[in-house]
């Protein structure tokens, strides 16, 4: 029997990536949903990755997505990011708050926008997510990849991974074959380097064709280009308004599995509205569930009153005293 042959790094080392550093970098990547007007429903837009880095001496922690996705503090308001743990049912939605911090460039493709700090500490301690570290790439490094992997919520639904090839580097964008979806801008695309995995680009979008082989394939902004516009703008890290109230993506997160009782307690809901919410599949969880139906209250000019009356009556007290009364109708009106 013949003796074994040494392994061959046959692809030069590119294929290469260490499992657990790939798994720890797929947890910070989200689902971005905005809350459509007039209908009030949340609507997914795209994906987000949660970053870190330093700038100007200070510490930046914020949700990295596509200007497509998110392209000023006004959609940027209205929007919330759901965060999954990988291989569980558990989920996560945070409301993105842009008076903390928020950046967008439409020519250099990128927003940057922050979560609270209460958030960033929750992601961590009930689903183990850090934030991933942004670093720019070397010109050495950047000419060294051949393999690139994009995690993405594969058409709004469950989070999936794909692998390609890098066709083509230009100074704004990456080529690369990797496949994606419908929903997948602002997804993370990351390469392997010394066993670790980092951000190369930011999925824009697809069906982009080659200066070399003529062939369609997808693009991303190049991180390196991101942090061009970065450094050139100044860093102004604010606190939030102290206001007693909390929002309806706030509301629908403390509810979970208790939307249902609170709908049917307003007396604005039937058995059947209800059933509909349910089975909608653009909600996926109890959480989304719950904005949904928050959404159509509002729609149905539900008072602020009436929805703090059903929440004191299953207990929540605390939501009950802090229903926002700038969204919610009140009595008066």
């Amino acid at each position: 029997m013949s003796a074994e042959k040494e392994e061959t790094l046959a692809g030069r080392g590119g294929d290469l990536v260490c499992w657990d550093k790939l798994v720890k970098a797929m947890r910070t990547v989200c689902q971005i949903s905005v809350m459509n007007e007039p209908e009030s429903t949340p609507v997914r837009k795209g994906c987000g990755t949660l970053v870190e880095r330093i700038v100007h001496g200070k510490s930046i922690i914020a949700i990295l997505t596509d200007s497509q996705v998110i392209c000023n503090e006004e959609m940027a308001e209205k929007s919330f990011a759901t965060f999954t743990r990988d291989g569980t049912d558990e989920t996560m939605v945070v409301q993105l708050y842009p008076d903390i911090f928020f950046l967008s460039n439409e020519e250099y493709d990128f927003t940057l926008v922050s979560i609270k700090a209460e958030d960033i500490n929750s992601l961590c301690t009930k689903l183990a997510i850090q934030p991933l570290q942004l670093k720019r790439i070397s010109h050495r490094d950047v000419y060294n990849v051949k393999t690139v992997q994009i995690a993405q919520y594969a058409e709004g639904k469950s989070k999936w991974l794909s692998t390609g090839r890098v066709y083509e580097i230009q100074a704004k964008y990456i080529l690369y074959n990797a496949d994606t979806t419908t929903g997948c801008s602002g997804s993370p695309v990351f390469y392997a380097c010394n066993e670790d995995c980092y951000i190369i680009a930011m999925h824009k979008s697809g069906g982009v064709v080659t200066s070399s082989s003529k062939e369609s394939v997808n693009k991303g902004v190049f991180i390196n280009h991101i942090f061009d516009r970065l450094y050139g703008d100044p860093v102004q890290l604010l606190q939030p308004e102290s206001k007693p109230i909390f929002s309806p993506q706030e509301i629908g997160r403390r509810l979970s599995d208790k939307w249902e009782k609170i709908a049917l307690a307003t007396g604005k809901f039937d058995f059947e509205e209800i059933k509909n919410i349910r089975k909608n599949p653009n909600h996926e969880d109890n959480v989304l569930k719950a904005i949904a139906m928050l959404g159509d209250y509002h729609k149905r000019r539900g008072t602020k009153e009436g929805l703090a009356s059903a929440l004191k009556e299953f207990g929540e007290l605390d939501l009950a005293e802090k229903v926002h009364v700038d969204y919610f109708q009140t009595q008066a009106n």
